[in-house]
């Protein structure tokens, strides 16, 4: 009879430790189901980030480039006041020599 008591309690232990090996799997399942969806979300935020560093890298292209259209429009109205410039004075220049024409013709016949 305690043969019979010690097998039956050998079993109930062996049921007990099997029962708890279950129930650490199911734990064990549920936290890597957990991590999973955690990790899942993890890299559909890094996609997320991903796309807008491209995004932002467009723009910042978009902007570098616009830049650089500014710098030359700068540039050649730099060009064209220049120009204008040195127009003006060759205009006073024949205006002034216009004058003098006038004045020394002026003075001759009068």
């Amino acid at each position: 009879m305690s043969i019979n008591l010690n097998a039956k309690l050998d079993e109930l232990q062996r049921s007990d430790r099997q029962l708890e090996t279950t129930v650490a799997l199911c734990e064990i399942r549920s936290q890597l189901q957990e991590l999973t969806k955690s990790v899942e979300s993890c890299q559909s935020e890094v996609s997320e980030v991903k796309r807008d560093m491209v995004a932002i890298k467009q723009e910042l292209d978009t902007v570098q480039h616009v830049k650089e259209e500014i710098e030359e429009l700068r540039e050649y109205v730099d060009r064209l006041e220049e120009q204008t410039h040195r127009r003006k004075l060759r205009l006073l220049e024949q205006v002034t020599y216009l004058n003098l024409v006038f004045f020394f013709f002026i003075l001759k016949f009068h």
